[in-house]
This record gives C-alpha cells, sequence and structure tokens, in this order.
C-alpha cells in the first residue's frame, strides 16, 4: 500500500492480491482480520501523507514576490562562494529551501560563524520543483517528499534575520551538529571528508566529485551511516554508563533515550531509520524480556519506519537498507565470501534500477573493503578527529593513509570492469530479487542459480536489443543535445551545457565546489538507462557553450570513436587537447558529406567558418517514416543559403534552429520544408525568452504544430517495422 499510494506503482496491487491470498490460505481469522486492519489503517494514513505533501497553494509560481518568516537552523545553511542555501520552516512546519546571494564578506563572515537557530523574514519568489525532465533523471520531487520540503524560492532580500536565544532540545542537538561541523573543517583534507561523511552522516556537495571511485564501484554504503554507526555509539554509551555502575535496565531506558536524539543529531538520515529502531527493539529486551526473532525485529523496523517517515522505501538508501538487513539474518551459516556474494546479489537490482552500471570488481572490493573500513578506517578516522587538537601529527599522518586509501580505490574503479548495464524491466527486477532472496536459504539449488542468470540475460539482451529504434531530444535546459539510436549505432548531436555569466571577482565570492555538469543529469543518466556505454559518433553543431559545453563530461563517462564538426572547427585547440586524452577521430564535415553509419546528409556549412551560428553543421535523415532535419542554431540567411542549393528538401520533422529564435525560421524555409512538427528545446523560463512569438506565429500561420522541451520535457520518436509512436515524459493541460 505503501508503494502504491505514495509512488502510485500500480503494478504493486500484483503483489497486494498475492499477499492477502497468502494471509486467507492460513485460516487463521485472528491473523487476517489483524491484517486487514492494519491495510486499512495503513491507507488511511499513506492517502493523509500524499495530501499534506502536496505543494501549498500559496506557492503557485507567478513570479510574484512574497514575504515568508520562519527559523532556519544552525546547521542547515550552506555556503558556495557568495551563494548560500538555508531551510526555513514557517509555522506550519512547511520546509522551503532558499537560494540566495552574499552582498559582502562581513555579511558571510556572520552566517558563517553562527551557530544559534535564526528567525529569518525574507521577500522571495518562488520557483517550481523540478520535475524529472527525461527517462533516468533524478526524481528531485520525490527526493525533496522524503525530506518533508514542500518549495524553493529564490531570495530577492534578506529583511530581517536575528538569532533566537530560546533554545529547546532539537536547536540545541542541531547548534551541537553545527560546532562539531565547523571543527571538522580545520581537518586535515582526506581526513575531514571520511570524518563529516562516517561519523556525522554529512557528505559534501563535491565529496563524490572528488571520490569518484567510491560511487563506480558501489562503495557508497561503507560511507552512509547505518547499523554499523548505531551499534558503535550503542557500545560507547554502554561502556561508559558501566563506568558508573549503572545497572543493565537502566543503560537500556538511556539508548533508548537517546537514540531518537542521536536520530536526529545525524542529520534525519533515512539509512537510519531502521537501524535506530532496531536497536531500540533491542535494548527493550533488557528491560522486558520477551520472545523475538531477528526476522520479527526487521519486519517491526519496517514497519515502524514506513509509518515514521513513508518515503524510506521511495528511496535508494531506504531500500539499500532494508534489503542488507534482511540478507544478514539468512546469511550467518555461510562462509565469509558466499555472505558478500549474496548480499551483493541481493541488492543488485535495485542498484541497478538506480544507478544503471555495476563494476565486476565489486565483489572482491567488498570482500576485502568491508572488514577494512568496519575495523581500521572508521577506529582511526573517530581517533585522528577527536585528537587533532592534542596530536595534529598523528592526525596528518592518518590522514596520508586516508589518501592512500582513497587512491587505491580510484586506481581499482579505473580497471577494466565497468558493465553498462542499463534500467531493467521492473518485473524483471522483481523476478531477481525473489529469486536471490530464495538462495539466501536454498544457495546449493542450481535450478535457482540457473533462473538468475537467465532472468538477468534476458534483462540484458532486451536493454540491449530493443524491439524498437529512436530518435531523442534532449531536455537539457538552455541547450541542445539530441540522441539517434537505430540498430545499435549511437549518434549524438550536441551536448548540452552552460553559458558562463560568471562576473565574480573577490575571491570570497568565488564558488569553492565546483557544480556539476547538466549532462551528469540529463543526458548521461538517459544514455547508461538505455545500456549505453559506447557512442559512434557525436555531431558538434557549432561552439557555443549551450550546444558542445559538456563534451568533456561526456567523454569521461563513455567510449567515442568519432567527434564530427563543421568545416572549420577541427583545429579548435580545446576539442585537440580532449583528442590527446580521449583518443577519438576528429572529421571535418561540410555541404554534401554523407555520414555512411547513421544515413544523415550535411547541409551546412558551405563555406569554411570558426564555430560561430551561421557556421552551424545542419543535417537531415530519414528515421522510422519520417525525414528529420536538425538545424543547430542556424540564423535566417543560412536556411535561405539552404533552401537555394536544396529547392526540393522537405522535412516532416525540423528541430528549429536556435531554441526557436526570431533569428532563425524564416517563413519561406518553412513553406518549403512542410514540417508537420517542430521541436523546441529551451530552458524553463529562459533569459532570452525563447522560443519567440515571432517564430510560433511563423509556425502557427503554416499549420505547424510545435513541442517544447521546456514545458514537455525529453521528445521520443520510436519506430520499428509494426508502426512508430511519439512520446513526451512530461504531459500538459492547454
Amino acid at each position: 500500500m505503501n508503494v502504491i499510494i505514495l509512488d502510485r506503482q500500480w503494478w504493486v496491487t500484483v503483489l497486494l492480491c498475492f499477499w492477502l491470498i497468502r494471509i486467507f490460505s492460513l485460516r487463521e481469522k485472528m491473523v487476517l482480520i489483524v491484517s486487514v486492519l492494519v491495510l486499512i489503517i495503513a491507507s488511511l494514513f499513506f492517502m493523509w501523507q500524499v495530501n499534506i505533501s502536496k505543494l501549498a497553494t500559496d506557492y503557485a509560481c507567478n513570479d510574484k514576490q512574497v514575504n515568508i518568516i520562519g527559523t532556519v537552523l544552525a546547521d542547515e545553511i550552506t555556503f558556495n562562494g557568495n551563494r548560500y542555501k538555508m531551510i526555513l520552516e514557517n509555522d506550519k512546519q512547511e520546509k522551503i529551501i532558499l537560494f540566495g546571494n552574499i552582498n559582502s564578506f562581513e555579511s558571510k563572515k556572520v552566517l558563517v560563524s553562527n551557530i544559534k537557530t535564526l528567525k529569518v523574514q525574507a521577500r522571495v519568489i518562488f520557483k517550481p520543483i523540478q520535475k524529472t525532465h527525461n527517462d533516468g533523471q533524478f526524481d528531485l520531487i520525490k527526493y525533496y517528499k522524503t525530506q518533508n520540503i514542500v518549495g524553493n524560492a529564490d531570495v530577492i532580500e534578506l529583511e530581517k534575520v536575528d538569532k533566537i536565544s530560546q533554545i529547546n532540545l532539537i536547536s540545541l542537538l542541531h547548534m551541537l551538529r553545527k560546532v562539531i561541523l565547523k571543527y571538522f573543517e580545520k581537518l586535515p583534507k582526506y581526513l575531514r571528508f571520511y570524518a563529516e561523511t562516517l561519523i556525522m552522516g554529512y557528505a559534501r556537495i563535491d565529496f563524490y566529485q572528488e571520490n569518484v571511485g567510491i560511487a563506480t564501484l558501489g562503495l557508497v554504503h561503507l560511507f552512509s551511516i547505518s547499523g554499523f554507526q548505531v551499534g558503535l555509539f550503542c557500545a560507547f554509551i554502554r561502556f561508559m554508563l558501566k563506568k558508573f555502575y549503572i545497572f543493565q535496565e537502566g543503560i537500556a531506558v538511556i539508548l533508548i533515550i537517546l537514540l531518537p536524539l542521536y536520530f536526529i543529531f545525524s542529520g534525519s538520515l533515512i539509512s537510519l531509520i531502521r537501524p535506530i529502531i532496531t536497536a531500540m527493539m533491542v535494548e527493550a529486551k533488557y528491560i522486558y524480556p520477551f520472545k523475538v526473532t531477528r526476522l520479527d525485529v526487521w519486519s517491526c523496523s519496517l514497519l515502524g519506519g514506513v509509518f515514521l517517515e513513508p518515503s524510506v522505501l521511495l528511496t535508494f538508501g531506504g531500500q539499500l537498507s532494508y534489503l542488507l538487513a534482511f540478507g544478514l539474518i539468512y546469511v550467518d551459516k555461510l562462509n565469509y565470501w558466499q555472505q558478500i556474494l549474496l548480499l551483493n546479489l541481493l541488492t543488485l537490482p535495485v542498484i541497478l534500477s538506480y544507478t544503471y552500471q555495476w563494476h565486476i570488481l565489486v565483489l572482491g572490493v567488498n570482500l576485502i573493503l568491508l572488514p577494512f573500513f568496519s575495523y581500521i578506517i572508521v577506529p582511526i578516522t573517530i581517533f585522528g578527529a577527536v585528537t587533532f587538537p592534542f596530536l595534529p601529527i598523528l592526525s596528518t599522518i592518518i590522514n596520508q593513509l586516508i589518501k592512500w586509501t582513497n587512491e587505491s580505490i580510484k586506481i581499482m574503479a579505473e580497471l577494466p570492469g565497468l558493465v553498462v548495464f542499463g534500467k531493467p524491466p521492473v518485473i524483471l527486477a522483481l523476478m531477481a530479487l525473489i529469486c536471490t532472496a530464495v538462495l539466501l536459504t536454498q544457495y546449493k539449488s542450481r535450478r535457482i542459480w540457473l533462473s538468475l542468470c537467465t532472468i538477468y540475460a534476458i534483462s540484458f539482451g532486451l536493454i540491449h536489443n530493443p524491439m524498437q529504434n529512436l530518435v531523442t531530444f534532449i531536455d537539457v535546459g538552455q541547450g541542445d543535445s539530441a540522441i539517434i539510436k537505430e540498430n545499435n549505432k549511437i549518434t549524438l548531436i550536441d551536448t548540452g551545457g552552460k553559458l558562463n555569466f560568471n562576473f565574480l571577482k573577490e575571491e570570497w565570492q568565488k564558488p569553492e565546489k565546483q557544480q556539476q555538469a547538466g549532462a551528469d543529469y540529463s543526458v548521461i543518466p538517459y544514455l547508461k538507462s538505455l545500456g549505453i556505454a559506447k557512442i559512434n559518433q557525436i555531431i558538434l553543431t557549432h561552439g557555443d557553450a549551450d550546444h558542445i559545453g559538456d563534451l568533456g563530461v561526456i567523454l569521461a563517462k563513455f567510449t567515442v570513436n568519432e567527434i564530427l564538426v563543421g568545416w572549420g572547427m577541427a583545429t579548435d585547440e580545446s576539442l585537440l587537447k580532449l583528442q590527446r586524452r580521449y583518443h577519438f577521430k576528429i572529421i571535418s564535415v561540410k555541404k554534401d558529406t554523407l555520414i555512411k553509419s547513421n544515413h544523415l546528409a550535411v547541409l551546412m556549412p558551405y563555406k569554411k567558418g570558426s564555430g560561430k551560428n551561421q557556421d552551424s553543421v545542419v543535417t537531415t535523415g530519414n528515421f522510422g517514416n519520417k525525414r528529420f532535419i536538425f538545424m543547430g542554431d542556424l540564423d535566417q540567411d543560412g536556411e535561405k543559403i539552404i533552401m537555394h542549393n536544396y529547392p526540393t528538401l522537405h522535412a516532416e520533422i525540423i528541430k528549429l534552429g536556435h531554441h526557436g529564435s526570431k533569428t532563425s525560421t524564416n517563413e519561406s524555409f518553412i513553406r518549403q520544408l512542410k514540417p508537420e512538427l517542430a521541436i523546441i528545446s529551451a530552458g524553463y523560463k529562459n533569459r532570452y525568452g525563447h522560443p519567440h512569438q515571432e517564430t510560433l506565429k511563423t509556425l502557427e500561420d503554416n499549420q505547424v504544430g510545435w513541442v517544447n522541451t521546456a514545458e514537455r520535457g525529453m521528445i521520443t520518436y520510436k519506430w520499428n517495422m509494426f508502426g512508430d509512436q511519439w512520446h513526451t515524459k512530461l504531459r500538459i493541460n492547454k
């Protein structure tokens, strides 16, 4: 019911029906009555959660300035250069993320040094929480729900900021957390990274940027505060209280009180819900002995988890936490390497569903690093962080050891073996999960092993040899990127990217943390969800950053055979620098060049250029039952040249030039092409006002329909021998 109501995954209804039949078949009246009652209560509770999680009508995104007042806890303000981000809670207990600029270095110093809860009054403009605009993209709305965040806003002015003198238990814990985080900032770099993450559950924006091997090898679970840290906390408190001769029952009572406070102090991480509830149940047995199995404890932690945080099962961390804990119940009798194998297989369907890839070294690395982290890295990190003021030399040595560990992980991650699997079909992922769960108790069953291998083979085959080909216009914001996938040959036309408007002069204003490229949220996850690890060719239409700015990021993640550029761009130094690093061919194209691998014909440029808009590479080709034409940022003068050179040219689908700007889309050009549909790739409420009304009027006058990525997200055309179809990621009501 949790997944059906909160995540609208209606296929789970099949599992619910199976569960009801199973309960009914037990012929136990009390079990049936209690189960149905719990189901009804849960349904009402989750439906109530859906209602309260909807965005408040007060936060309509109408570009009007509004005043808001609320409190901001000490540790819920972060900084990046002259930008700040704070989480404000209003009197309705609604959380809103505020983004703004700091006007002076003195103001930043005051905010950075603050360790108290703030009362904030601000004038803001609310922004929509971005929906998932592309397949494979991170779901920000779902993530915000897990954090109880109802909206975000740009701050026009912080009208009033006061420190609150009255302190309650919650604010005290957050103040203590802020003080410790400020202390950790003084630690050597790698010791600071590990201390913040392993002890406090705080991962900086740049943590995974500087530790890319951790994500590649699937070691994120080692850096999440979970059962191990909770067990360590309980052991430490128990050890200290025994020194004061406090009896067992008293220690249990104190721990039951302290564990929820530890949850708040650690940032209220979802991955902590299960181990906290489990630890409280274990301690309760010291107060009032009762007979429960490990499975009973796990089941209660699951029920408690979904009622305390209804979104816990909708998150990557929550799913991994409960799956690993479930697996640990049944693998005790197996040897160590068998345990690691089964636990990795148990989480594999979830990992593939979220990250779409898996490294073959994961099993071996976990075998080595799991005990190494548990018994060496975590203890020396805690020791180094605590002793830094007294023994800075020792902390420096520990920092070097952690650095070597980090570099070793990076080297292992760069070894061959990364398999871009793709996103498995939900049903097959579920079947793989069930098969692995059966293996927990039937490890030697050849039939189950064969079934599991068959499921993964079928999933891999369906992903990498799909029934349909496609042309997809990816929503990269104010930029361009399109994918052509035909007969397993991949062509990427432009990569997207951001124009740099950074005019910051003073050092304190400059970002300390590098923002992730737009491709990391759009192009890359989409390609990996399709199981793509190799791109046959990338066509760079011209040199603007919003078309080719993320080329380096793409090259770092995929093998690329060829890059095609317009006549005159092949000698660009930045492109040659990338070629020396990633070893691809650079091919110069011009009018009448035929790209054989995907049957695209080049219409422009007709002369040597320098990568400006007028030099855009324009291509056309037949895909399915439609002829497409991709215009880059070609202007109207260039369109007239195409009309002159190709007087009989027609195309059913046109990707409009220059994001729908009035500088492109000449009416005579549209009349000649006679398109059925125009695709516009533009950013939501972009600063240029694209698409311009003049362009839309030209389309309307010539009875050409249009679709904009800013409104519809990713736009995909699929075809096979049975026909073709269009699909957009978002639906809009007009």
